[in-house]
């Protein structure tokens, strides 16, 4: 049943959201095959008199056009990719469609699994069709791309001498917990706010608040303390590079965005099932 869930959490989110990923990797690619053009100086003139000087400028337009594609889609990638997960959770878990989901035969932990990995995935989508943007623009201006091919693979062999690629690994897992925590303090904030009997979105932005302040205050009492008492560290030193990844700080963090995590998804589930308020 959780397949089934998950598929159409995938299927509702993608409609819109595939649009923008395709306009963003097209505007990059094509911004990255204009650059290539001489003739193409954004924001500049081109060369005086004559047709040289039209086709410049409609280049420069059309140009100019990608560019705004571009920036707009990034931004509207961050946005929405936010205000869907939020919207998502909040439209079918506290508002009308809220009473077919809970009539269906799914316990209400499964459907906070669904969303959370829904949610997640789409997030990690996002950030890694940017990363793509960017490497689509260079490599297709042609100018850069081999210098990215270069820097790259000396990276990766830079990596494996000095230790520092599980300490990588470490913080990409650290990194992508922490987004789960924070998707789960979401999904608690409006599983609370919905067992209020009037003004659930505001209740839901009040938990929120609070939530953010109590692990503010753990943060700063016992946490950083705890942190600098685990001075386990990976160094990689080189004539031009020096650095210093404190490997106990970033188990530190795992562990504590785990316990959030957990508390939060178990919280989330509990006011689902047993205080919420659809009236």
């Amino acid at each position: 049943m959780l397949g089934k869930l998950l598929k159409y959490e995938f299927q509702s989110l993608s409609r819109l959201l595939a649009l923008i990923y395709a306009a963003v990797l097209v505007a990059a690619t094509f911004m990255g095959l204009m650059s290539r053009r001489q003739d193409t100086v954004f924001l500049f003139g081109g060369s005086s008199g004559g047709s040289g000087f039209i086709n410049s400028n409609a280049a420069n337009v059309t140009f100019l056009i990608f560019l705004i594609v571009y920036i707009v889609g990034i931004v509207a990638i961050l946005l929405i990719t936010l205000f869907m997960i939020i919207e998502r959770f909040y439209r079918n878990m506290l508002c009308g469609e809220g009473y077919l989901m809970h009539t269906l035969p799914v316990p209400t932990w499964m459907h906070v699994a669904a969303k959370t990995i829904c949610a997640l995935a789409y997030s990690v989508i996002s950030v890694a069709v940017l990363v793509l943007s960017v490497l689509l623009l260079i490599v297709a201006s042609g100018e850069w791309g081999d210098y990215v091919n270069v820097a790259f693979s000396e990276l990766i062999s830079v990596l494996r001498e000095s230790g520092l690629t599980f300490s990588i690994w470490l913080m990409i897992i650290a990194t992508i917990v922490q987004l789960i925590r924070v998707i789960l303090q979401f999904y608690i904030s409006m599983s609370i706010g919905g067992a209020a009997k009037k003004n659930k979105l505001l209740f839901s932005v009040l938990t929120f608040i609070v939530i953010c302040i109590v692990t503010g205050i753990i943060q700063s009492l016992f946490l950083s303390n705890l942190s600098d008492a685990l001075p386990i560290t990976t160094t990689l030193e080189s004539e031009s590079t020096y650095v210093s990844v404190s490997n106990g700080s970033i188990w530190l963090q795992l562990l504590v965005n785990g316990i959030y995590s957990v508390i939060f998804f178990v919280g989330s589930t509990f006011f689902l099932g047993k205080r919420l308020n659809l009236e």
